[in-house]
């Protein structure tokens, strides 16, 4: 999701970029419940195409995060200038643009939550909205620089064992909520998958790890999908299927390294929609409902998904032109 610092950005990764973000503002349209987003039914087609696509959807951020890190991983000479970056891009916009989304929530019209001002200091330090991502993903950074630091990410067996300790830790699910240590769980092995792809070049030629993560993703989906149609009860293997899903996926993804400009334009925005999407998609479906009694789910979702895109577009371009807001809300020199 982190735009690369690179000076020629790779055609085919902003298009992932771009499709990764596309995937994710549908996602919170649609909503992780039945009481959050369009309030959709948990029969109904969208839950479906929420729960199918939730093993790839952030798993793709997190892959796509690896392998641009990979241009230009930590030294030794340059540890604190790397924390300093990250802490800038990551931590300025979790206090800033969460801190506005919780006022706009409890206070905005017609999107009142139950919470008061009082509880604000919480969306600090555990999970908020989208905001856990900058969370756990801060966490990963700190992890990796550790890793990158010993050595431990300079050759094939040193990143296969860290994707075997990334796979455990996904697989055990800690349930630990304070600062989003359950999502640096859920995303730590998906970064260090990206990092590997980068830096050991198995894209261009590895037709054999082709096949394996075709046979991989065939497998788990089908086992994800018999689960989701309550066909079987995948009891304590679930984890494994999704892992599954989500490393196999991300990979084939990769490894077909599709280009299409328009995608690759919206991915250049990726971060900034993922902070500001929110109140395009409630700005589209309060209007919808209050101003213009438009109640068909499928207006709706198209709706909310065009103004969860646009708006933040536009936002980009407004906090940009100036250094403080460009600072502070969205991370950038």
């Amino acid at each position: 999701m982190l735009a690369t610092s690179t000076r020629t950005k790779d055609l085919a990764v902003e298009t992932l970029r771009g499709l990764a973000i596309i995937l994710m503002v549908m996602g919170h349209v649609i909503g992780s419940k039945s009481a959050g987003g369009l309030r959709v039914a948990d029969d109904s087609w969208y839950r479906y195409f929420y729960l199918t696509l939730s093993p790839v959807r952030m798993p793709l951020f997190t892959v796509i995060s690896g392998f641009v890190y990979a241009y230009r991983p930590v030294a030794m000479d340059r540890v604190s200038g790397f924390l300093l970056g990250k802490s800038r891009r990551l931590l300025l916009p979790l206090v800033s643009v969460s801190t506005v989304q919780y006022l706009f929530s409890v206070y905005g019209p017609g999107v009142t939550r139950p919470q008061a001002l009082g509880d604000i200091w919480r969306i600090y330090l555990f999970p908020f909205d989208q905001f856990w991502f900058l969370q756990a993903i801060a966490l990963v950074f700190l992890a990796i620089a550790a890793m990158e630091l010993s050595g431990m990410l300079k050759n094939k067996w040193g990143v296969s064992a860290c994707l075997l300790i990334g796979a455990a830790v996904y697989v055990a699910e800690p349930g630990w909520s304070f600062f989003s240590i359950n999502g640096w769980g859920r995303l730590f092995v998906f970064f260090i998958l990206g990092v590997g792809l980068n830096r050991f070049d198995v894209l261009s030629h590895s037709w054999r790890l082709f096949g394996v993560g075709a046979v991989v993703l065939a497998a788990s989906a089908v086992c994800y999908q018999l689960a989701l149609l309550g066909q079987i009860d995948p009891a304590g293997w679930l984890p494994w299927i999704t892992l599954g899903c989500g490393l196999a996926g991300t990979f084939m993804l990769f490894r077909l390294r599709f280009t299409y400009k328009p995608l690759a334009w919206l991915g250049g925005f990726a971060f900034t929609i993922y902070l500001l999407h929110s109140f395009g998609v409630v700005a589209s479906r309060v209007l919808s409902k209050k101003l213009l009694g438009i109640d068909q789910t499928e207006i709706l979702f198209a709706s909310c998904l065009v103004l969860g895109l646009a708006l933040p577009i536009a936002g980009h371009w407004a906090l940009a032109r100036f250094a403080l807001t460009r600072r502070v809300f969205l991370g950038l020199r």
